[in-house]
């Protein structure tokens, strides 16, 4: 009953505090390079907190990515129009034209400064860029903002797809950059007293999302990506409150089984939004899952020595453990508070090109 009611105020005090706070949807957007006969053709997808498609930020975006050809010389773009794509993110597209035909399109990306810090950008081309040696799907940060893609169209349109260690380093990558995902694991391991509780719970865990990341990734399962974030986000404020009242246990592993299955779901949209494709779907999946495991792992193997280490000084377990408890059920509430849907009037018409 206490849980209960500390859960409840919890969620309330994320309710009436800030709601910008987005853990897993700000700071990666995706894009699909296309070539065309004189130019090139990019849709970029973002997260609505990163681009409002009612301003002019879709216009500074597009300007900011510069395309050249083969001999150095700018490609002009032109944004097509600016949209909201579904209830979490918007899109644009643009195209950008060349003097002519180009065997080659330079790409070098400078919004950055229009993004959330540490902004990073799934770049997804079409499979002729491996006439290039350039792989299909990358990541694209500040510090490495160019690519390089083929500029003369092919026949095969439909997107390559990373190798295996490639999905192993998304599959990384995605875990180490999912705050509520490590924050969660964080609030299992704070009342982990022992390192056979801390292996059975996440081996829990891990099993339980494996199980709704294979079922969504490949369609069985497909619930809106919002109550699936909104979930992950109450999870998390549920288990943290949990710490400040009770211990884990076999009841715990019963409830970090439920949740888990809720965290699969979120790292299959992950996988979808990273160009999962049909025919390498088994090798993807079985990949991008290691790369969580690897990454939680390694995560686990960092933090819980410290903990023990911790537990030794008299007052973290009496102050510190509550303490880091009630931060984490506070982050888990303001984060289910900006995920909920909002009521957007829709867009009066398409941002035309300037």
């Amino acid at each position: 009953m206490r849980t209960r009611w500390l859960f409840l105020l919890v969620l309330l005090s994320g309710w009436l505090g800030p709601g910008t706070v987005d853990a897993h949807q700000v700071g990666l957007s995706r894009g699909q390079y296309r070539a065309l006969s004189d130019g090139l053709e990019v849709e970029l997808v973002f997260a609505r907190t990163e681009l409002d498609p009612a301003g002019d930020a879709a216009e500074r975006i597009v300007q900011r990515i510069r395309v050249s050809d083969d001999s150095a010389l700018d490609c002009p773009g032109e944004l097509v129009h600016a949209r909201a794509s579904d209830a979490t993110s918007n899109s644009l597209l643009a195209r950008y034209r060349c003097s002519g035909p180009t065997s080659a399109l330079h790409v070098e990306l400078e919004f950055w400064d229009e993004l959330s810090p540490g902004h990073r950008h799934l770049v997804s081309r079409p499979a002729a860029a491996a006439a290039l040696a350039a792989p299909a799907v990358e990541l694209c940060q500040r510090e490495h903002p160019r690519f390089v893609l083929a500029g003369t169209p092919s026949a095969e349109t439909a997107a390559a797809e990373p190798g295996f260690s490639g999905w192993v380093q998304l599959g990384i990558e995605h875990i180490l950059a999912g705050y509520d995902h490590l924050a969660f694991l964080l609030a299992l391991v704070l009342v982990a007293g022992t390192l056979r509780s801390l292996v059975a719970t996440v081996s829990v865990f891990t099993l339980a999302h494996s199980l709704t990341l294979a079922l969504a990734a490949l369609g069985v399962l497909a619930p809106p990506s919002w109550l699936v974030e909104c979930a992950i986000a109450l999870s998390i404020c549920y288990v943290g409150i949990e710490n400040l009242t009770a211990r884990a246990g076999c009841s715990r592993r019963a409830l970090v089984f439920a949740f888990g299955l809720i965290h699969g779901l979120g790292f299959a949209g992950a996988l979808r939004e990273l160009g999962l494709g049909s025919v390498h779907a088994p090798l993807a999946l079985l990949g991008f899952n290691l790369g969580v495991e690897l990454g939680q792992l390694g995560l686990l193997s960092c933090v819980f020595p410290l903990l023990c280490w911790l537990r030794r000084v008299r007052w973290f377990s009496s102050r510190g453990v509550p303490a880091l408890s009630a931060a984490i059920a506070l982050a888990g509430a303001l984060w289910f508070a900006a995920r909920l849907p909002v009521e957007r009037p829709p867009p009066a018409a398409n941002v035309a090109a300037r």
